[in-house]
């Protein structure tokens, strides 16, 4: 047991003096800086890039309800040696940062459709891949109203463009080529296979229609690349276009629907004759906590987001909840809220 503390305190003690010397010691300060500057830049996914290969990456899968874990909308597809991305929702830039995928390599982005958790991330794409050195303006591809989309994330980073060049200079940063160039297509007839919209490199990539009802553009994409083919269906039913557009693909992303989940958020809704107001919930009489809870009433949207309880002084007091008895239609019963996290069972917990 003595050797063990000994032990422990030499660590204790050799730990200590490493942070005290990095902290004072310059030289030892840029190696270990160094060291891992060059980690970071030794990491990289060319081997995505190969020549011959058409490949394709998630790099956002969530729902529009917040996610701490995923990213919304976001497909990436990667042919003759550039990657192109179909929609990018919020925080699907992050996860191209930290896979270290070479911003500079990017082809182009496509649009399924308008709404705002397939299209957040556009400034973050346009910028970051500016300033890695991306060769020149960034096209974006859409359905009719993809211009005002682009002209919009323009005006918003204007001032940002100008700061960066003014910071870094022009040789490094050339304003010319931080600007995006809208490409809208004709909308595809529905029904049918689509239209080319883009050949390059050898890669072929088609858009058709798609029943997002009563969202109108709204697209699917479909690339070909040396005998490869993916389908990106957007958001959407069955339809006869994706299928016509997806004989014989080799991989399909298709969207998909947790009808269950949009169950409770309907009927969770419909509970809340007035949604937004502040309900109280169940009291924290399990854990002998004489106090009672209150949280927002929860609308659909909010699904997914732990929301924030704050106790209400006073304990079981007017309007609250005593001895496991409903009080102003709230249900008591179980423990306090805390690490709440919606599920059908704790919706009791918002307004019933």
């Amino acid at each position: 047991m003595r050797r063990l503390v000994q032990l422990l305190v030499f660590v204790v003690f050799v730990s200590f003096a490493f942070g005290a010397a990095i902290t004072r010691f310059e030289p030892l300060q840029d190696m270990v800086m160094m060291r891992f500057a060059a980690n970071i830049v030794a990491k990289n996914q060319d081997a995505l890039f190969a020549e011959d290969a058409l490949r394709a990456v998630v790099c956002g899968s969530a729902s529009p309800m917040p996610d701490p874990k995923r990213a919304s909308a976001c497909i990436a597809v990667f042919a003759g040696g550039h990657f192109y991305v179909v929609d990018t929702g919020t925080n699907s830039w992050e996860n191209f940062a930290t896979w270290r995928v070479a911003p500079q390599k990017i082809g182009a982005i496509f649009y399924s459709h308008f709404h705002s958790d397939h299209i957040t991330d556009l400034g973050e794409f346009n910028m970051q891949t500016w300033v890695a050195g991306r060769p020149g303006p960034l096209r974006v591809f859409g359905a009719p109203g993809v211009d005002r989309l682009v002209g919009g994330f323009q005006e918003a980073y204007a001032q940002d463009r100008s700061y960066r060049t003014a910071h870094h200079g022009e040789d490094f940063v050339n304003p010319a080529k931080g600007m995006m160039e809208a490409k809208p297509f004709a909308m595809p007839a529905p029904g049918g296979p689509g239209t080319v919209i883009l050949e390059e490199n050898g890669l072929v990539v088609r858009a058709f229609a798609v029943d997002h009802a009563p969202i109108h553009p709204a697209v699917g994409y479909r690339f070909d690349y040396k005998g490869r083919s993916v389908v990106v269906s957007g958001d959407t039913v069955k339809s006869t276009s994706l299928v016509e557009a997806s004989k014989d693909v080799d991989v399909l992303f298709h969207e998909a629907q947790a009808n269950f989940a949009v169950a409770i958020a309907r009927d969770a809704n419909a509970a809340c004759a007035e949604p937004g107001r502040e309900r109280e919930a169940v009291p924290a009489a399990e854990s002998g906590v004489d106090a009672f809870y209150r949280a927002s009433c929860l609308a659909p949207r909010q699904l997914g987001a732990r929301p924030a309880f704050r106790k209400v002084s006073g304990g079981c007091g007017r309007g609250g909840c005593r001895r496991r008895r409903c009080c102003r239609g709230v249900r008591c019963g179980g423990r306090a809220p805390r690490g709440w996290s919606p599920s059908p069972r704790s919706l009791r917990y918002a307004c019933r």
